[in-house]
């Protein structure tokens, strides 16, 4: 990265999952997208796994992450991110939206989540840029859009605005066994890609009822949600956007975008044309191998009602598993998994939440 005064580019990217980190070719590709990216002053991460209203400005001095995830490898909880608060930033974040209008809060000792810390970890691995997240309040399309925009002078003062969600995200994918991509993931990826080349904003606005398979991309709209934000934050330079990574990863969609600060000899970083990096530890999701699902019993903590577990087997070497609900697909990484037919998710035992 260089250190320069041009206005900053603002990000859409998908973020996985915390084994993102272990698998052969996306964080190379996260790696090479910031090495072309002016080095920000600062960064403002808008993630899916954080919803909120009104809106919330995180932790500004550096607090632990939040690993808001269950039944993972235990070293995926021995990440650390330590990059420092950004209380200069949460000040011209407050002075924006208050005087647009729009109420803000303070949660001082939220850390960051897996959707912001995930692909920070690849793409600033060194943690040396002030780093602050805001929650959505809302999922309404139009009104992320209006924050983005309110949000949009920030890009001048150095400051990278990233929205981080998932192109394609039901978890019904990783139960796919038909080979290949789900027809819905690959459906909704193209139109999104067509969408996003055409600046049909008002198209992508009103996905749920445009896009081919929209209710199974994203059977809750969490993880698309943030690319609203996005949007809004570059919504005069529309015309200068591209995606930079595609493919896919256990089936869903991993399309994350750029808009402005086009630099020169920048690639766009395709799955098929990367190349692949060595695992840094064991108990991977390969996007090379799909998992097989095998039956497990129940989980102890949702022996109140009727469950259906799998067990999502990586193809590594130590035999690592993931649980998985085999009523809704979620894995109880976030808690926000679609509801399912006892309306439990059989993971967490908590209850879903529904779309």
């Amino acid at each position: 990265m260089t250190v320069t005064a041009e206005r900053m580019p603002a990000l859409y990217l998908s973020h996985g999952a915390p084994p993102l980190a272990d698998d052969p070719v996306w964080p190379g590709q996260l790696a090479a997208w910031s090495a072309t990216l002016p080095r920000p002053r600062a960064i403002l991460m808008v993630s899916a796994h954080w919803e909120e209203a009104p809106l919330a400005l995180g932790a500004v001095e550096p607090v632990p992450l939040v690993y808001d995830f269950w039944g993972f490898p235990e070293h995926y909880y021995r990440v650390r991110y330590g990059a420092p608060g950004a209380p200069q930033l949460a000040d011209s974040v407050r002075k924006l939206l208050r005087g647009a209008g729009t109420p803000v809060q303070d949660i001082p000792d939220r850390g960051l989540d897996h959707g912001a810390y995930v692909p920070l970890v690849e793409m600033f691995p060194d943690a040396d840029i002030p780093v602050l997240q805001i929650s959505m309040p809302t999922l309404d399309p139009q009104k992320l859009m209006a924050i983005g925009r309110k949000l949009a002078p920030l890009r001048d003062e150095g400051v990278l605005i990233v929205g981080s969600g998932f192109f394609t995200h039901n978890l019904a994918a990783l139960r796919h066994t038909g080979g290949g991509v789900p027809g819905w993931s690959a459906e909704f990826d193209d139109w999104g890609d067509r969408a996003l080349r055409a600046q049909d904003v008002d198209a992508l606005l009103d996905f749920e009822h445009t896009s081919p398979a929209g209710k199974l991309a994203h059977p809750r709209t969490e993880h698309f949600a943030p690319l609203f934000v996005t949007l809004g934050a570059a919504e005069e330079e529309l015309d200068r956007g591209r995606s930079v990574i595609d493919g896919f990863w256990m089936g869903l969609a991993k399309r994350s975008v750029q808009f402005g600060c086009r630099a020169s000899g920048q690639v766009r970083l395709q799955s098929h044309a990367s190349q692949p990096r060595a695992s840094r530890q064991a108990g991977v999701f390969s996007s090379i191998a799909r998992p097989a699902a095998t039956r497990a019993a129940a989980s102890p903590t949702s022996s109140a009602v009727s469950v259906n577990l799998i067990v999502w087997s990586s193809p590594c070497a130590a035999a690592r598993s993931i649980t998985s609900c085999g009523c809704c697909g979620c894995c109880g990484c976030c808690g926000c998994c679609a509801a399912c037919a006892v309306g439990r998710c059989c993971v967490t035992g908590g209850a879903s939440r529904g779309p």
